[in-house]
């Protein structure tokens, strides 16, 4: 009566499904897969181990960190949809001021009270030079002292100033600045064309830029740690935040190891 359809047919000794009913009884099978289909996936969902999260990252983690942690989370998360957004650390913040990003990894910063951040990732600076400077041919470690003879590329402190702080104090009455770049990626483009050198952080390293080659520093090590955050809105409801920011962080310390505190 409610399908307006017979469905069934019966006599004294059977009953059979007419095609209509058939079809429905396909139709239900169908409806409750979904159904059961569709609690398992609100489950995980709700756990952050499918669903969606937008990411955001800067040129240099993008290029370095950003593809292992996909990997690892399509082995992990299979389920999970990373959007990323590739921007330096200022635009990161407003976009999740506005609802637009889930999560940004970017450099330490002076967060407003509706953002939290969590350390995810520390490394060191280490020092970029020309392929064949003659600072490059040297054994040891370099210092301050010795970059600070040659051009130097630093950094903004407008769009930067978590690097430019740094910079600042490494090369503090010394050094030539002879350009300034906003992020690290443009910096190692600038050396590897011979327009001076760079500190940059370790994980650019993996980055395989012709003309590029890079040497440990010997400097306090608390001006040659860098860390590496990720910050996401107070109360933002996506659950695959957490899990993500998890998965991030062991895997940066898979890549370098855990620094020394």
């Amino acid at each position: 009566r409610a399908v307006g359809v017979d469905l069934l047919v019966r006599d004294r000794r059977k009953v059979q499904l007419t095609e209509a009913g058939r079809q429905f009884l396909d139709d239900c099978h169908a409806i409750l897969a979904v159904a059961r289909q569709s609690g398992e996936r609100a489950r995980a969902i709700g756990h952050g181990l499918a669903g969606r999260v937008r990411v955001g990252f800067t040129s240099i983690a993008t290029h370095a960190l950003l593809p292992p942690l996909l990997r690892r989370l399509e082995i992990e998360l299979p389920d999970l949809e990373v959007e990323a957004l590739e921007a330096v650390s200022a635009v990161q913040f407003d976009h999740i001021r506005r609802g637009e990003l889930d999560l940004g990894f970017v450099r330490p910063a002076r967060l407003h009270e509706d953002l939290t951040w969590t350390s995810v990732h520390a490394e060191k600076l280490v020092a970029a030079l020309p392929e064949g400077h003659r600072l490059a041919q040297d054994a040891g470690p370099l210092t301050p002292a010795q970059l600070g003879e040659e051009p130097l590329i630093g950094y903004s402190r407008i769009q930067n100033p978590y690097l430019a702080e740094r910079f600042d104090a490494l090369f503090v009455g010394t050094g030539r600045v002879t350009r300034l770049v906003n992020q690290v990626l443009t910096g190692i483009a600038l050396v590897s064309e011979g327009f001076g050198l760079c500190v940059v952080p370790e994980s650019a390293t993996r980055i395989h830029m012709p003309g590029i080659t890079f040497r440990d520093l010997e400097a306090n090590p608390d001006l040659l740690r860098v860390e590496f955050w990720a910050v996401h809105a107070r109360g933002n409801p996506n659950p695959a935040v957490r899990q993500v920011v998890e998965v991030a962080t062991d895997e940066f310390a898979s890549l370098f190891g855990k620094p020394s505190s």
